[in-house]
């Protein structure tokens, strides 16, 4: 069953880096893995930037992932800073690694949207929560949790 929802909102403190936003992905991913996503194979779980306007992260690898299965959760980027063009997630880590200070994202609120489709598992509420508490680590205070339909 897909995923098509409002997620929270995130509330940016302080603007957030390209770097420390690697930085949260890895972190995601590895907090996920420990949660029991991934453990039970040689696929680990894996979120990177996604390359797409409005700026998200996609959750690119877990047990069982088909290559046409999608899952991501867009941030609703729209502001003073745009999100960068992406144009293969392979070098975006070493890339963004490599530019600590520039801005990725300003000190404002993200409106998320969850979205899964074409056979990837539906969005858990515990997923949400464990890349949310991710985004907490780094200064965001999380709202609305109640905008999600999942």
């Amino acid at each position: 069953m897909p995923t098509y929802s409002a997620g929270p909102v995130i509330v940016l403190r302080n603007a957030m880096t390209r770097h420390q936003f690697i930085d949260l992905c890895e972190r995601a991913s590895a907090e996920l893995t420990k949660a029991g996503y991934g453990q039970q194979s040689e696929t680990s779980v894996r979120l990177a930037p996604e390359g797409i306007t409005e700026g998200g992260i996609e959750w690119t690898a877990w047990p069982g992932k088909e290559p046409k299965m999608y899952k991501t959760i867009r941030l609703g980027v729209d502001g003073p800073v745009r999100w960068p063009w992406i144009s293969g997630d392979e070098a975006v880590s070493e890339e963004w690694r490599r530019a600590p200070d520039e801005t990725l994202l300003a000190r404002d609120k993200y409106y998320t949207f969850l979205k899964a489709f074409y056979g990837a598992p539906k969005w858990t509420r515990e997923e949400v929560e464990t890349i949310m508490h991710c985004f907490r680590e780094f200064g965001a205070a999380i709202q609305d949790y109640d905008r999600m339909k999942l």
